[in-house]
């Protein structure tokens, strides 16, 4: 009898054991899949400039002068609101100096970008970008009877388009010596592209993931 017990006893440990075990085991997993499930929704492609006999690269900058002009661009991902534009564009940075006594004009039909199979992507403007992730800044009030009043935008609303403005490359004159830098907008590459061409006018400027 005694011995009986004993190996009830250690049965009902070795149970109690392997319950623990296969507790401990599922948290695990799951632990492991949600690391795994939030590196792949943080991970943005990154894209790196290609050298070139008119390209140098400078600090992960792509740098070239053309036309009396000192340009430098590079991938970089928008980090402020609205938070959602990595979602829905591709975004590249850009420095323009004008080393001429002349003023220079830089459009957005000056730009645009190629993926690797050379469809084109026209520049985008920060009033674009606005378009598609917020509403407009004031709208009706549907409770009103006359749908002439108005409630205004919320903060984090206004402060988005107050960072797109700023932030954003400003087509336009650029003055004998100065310089202008901005964001540049496209609409979103695919995620299979290898390979995309950011072009000023004839001038290529190559990215290619590694």
């Amino acid at each position: 009898m005694r011995m009986k017990k004993i190996v009830k006893k250690h049965i009902k440990d070795e149970g109690g054991t392997a319950k623990l075990f296969s507790c401990r085991l599922g948290i695990l997993v799951f632990l492991l899949l949600n690391i795994l499930l939030i590196g792949i929704t943080s991970c943005t492609v990154r894209y790196y400039p290609q050298p070139s006999d008119h390209i140098t690269v400078i600090d992960g900058y792509a740098v070239m002068q053309v036309d009396g002009l000192s340009m430098a661009i590079m991938p970089r991902a928008w980090a402020r609101e609205p938070q959602r534009v990595n979602d829905y564009f591709t975004t590249y940075y850009m420095v323009v100096i004008n080393q001429t006594s002349n003023t220079i004009t830089v459009s957005p039909e000056d730009i645009s970008l190629l993926d690797d199979e050379r469809n084109q992507y026209d520049a985008l403007l920060y009033d674009d970008v606005a378009a598609v992730l917020m509403r407009d800044d004031f709208f009706l009030d549907r409770f009103s009877p006359t749908q002439d009043t108005y409630q205004t935008a919320s903060d984090d609303r206004i402060l988005g388009r107050a960072y797109l403005m700023q932030d954003s490359f400003h087509y336009g004159d650029i003055l004998p010596n100065a310089r202008k830098s901005g964001y540049l907008f496209f609409k979103k590459l695919s995620a299979r592209n290898q390979k995309n061409i950011v072009m000023y006018k004839d001038q290529e400027i190559i990215f290619a993931r590694k």
